[in-house]
């Protein structure tokens, strides 16, 4: 009786290793990537949820006018214009966020109307990668 393993056992042995490590690092590859790319679309969300908040805080300020901002932007912005740019820096990535007018739009035949609205889109840049994504929001004057 032999002891051990013989060259044709060892050999096949290492081919099903070798599949089996193959299908395993392959897994790992591709969920890396797509845990990277999870990352970088969620930094572009937070990127715009940021643009979006101190985009609202701009329309409060109280220019010398004594008007606020919002309603500065009914006589002054045109539809495609862009509205407000904020520049973010996360880790080595730098973002460039535009708020951009779609439209306006207004109740009781006046802008300064309780209801009044301008629908924007705030687009949002990774400067490195070149990765553009965008979202629609409102912004409705309350009082």
């Amino acid at each position: 009786m032999r002891k051990g393993f013989s060259l044709i056992e060892i050999l096949i042995a290492m081919i099903i290793f070798s599949i089996v490590m193959v299908g395993v690092v392959t897994f790992f590859v591709a969920n890396s990537s797509s845990m990277i790319k999870s990352e970088h679309r969620s930094r572009m969300a937070m990127v715009s949820e940021e643009t979006f908040e101190s985009f609202k805080g701009y329309l409060m300020e109280e220019p010398t006018t004594g008007n606020l901002m919002f309603d500065s932007l009914w006589s002054i912005a045109n539809n495609g214009e862009t509205l407000y740019t904020k520049t973010d820096v996360i880790g080595q990535d730098s973002f460039v966020s535009n708020v951009i007018l779609r439209r306006k739009q207004f109740t009781d035949n006046s802008p300064y109307a309780p209801g009044s609205k301008l629908l924007c889109v705030i687009k949002t840049k990774n400067k490195r990668t070149n990765k553009i994504d965008s979202i629609n929001v409102v912004y409705s004057r309350h009082r």
